[in-house]
């Protein structure tokens, strides 16, 4: 039986992974730099980073900002990243990430 896949709020410590994926993603990117960012973006209200892991690995991550508009009484939500780890990919895990974004 596969293990239950679990998406979660991100944290600093998870800077490294992060980093590891944004460069899968074509944003080459140190674990420092994703800490600092990381730091800058946690801490908002409009905006959420989660995480997606199985045993404890984490295999993919989202970023996303809500954003005012006004045309709508609802705010709209912009996703700004969006990866999985080519090992993890067409399992379900960007279509979980993509789940939890919209709630």
């Amino acid at each position: 039986m596969t293990p239950a896949l679990v998406v979660r709020d991100a944290i600093l410590e998870d800077c490294t992974v992060i980093a590891n994926l944004l460069d899968e993603l074509g944003y080459p990117a140190l674990p420092d730099g994703v800490r600092q960012r990381l730091a800058r973006i946690l801490h908002r209200e409009d905006s959420r980073v989660f995480v997606a892991e199985r045993s404890a690995k984490v295999l993919g991550v989202l970023g996303l900002y809500r954003i005012p508009v006004l045309t709508s009484v609802n705010d709209v939500a912009m996703i700004v990243a969006l990866v999985v780890t080519s090992k993890a990919r067409r399992t379900g895990v960007g279509r979980t990430l993509l789940a939890r974004a919209e709630d």
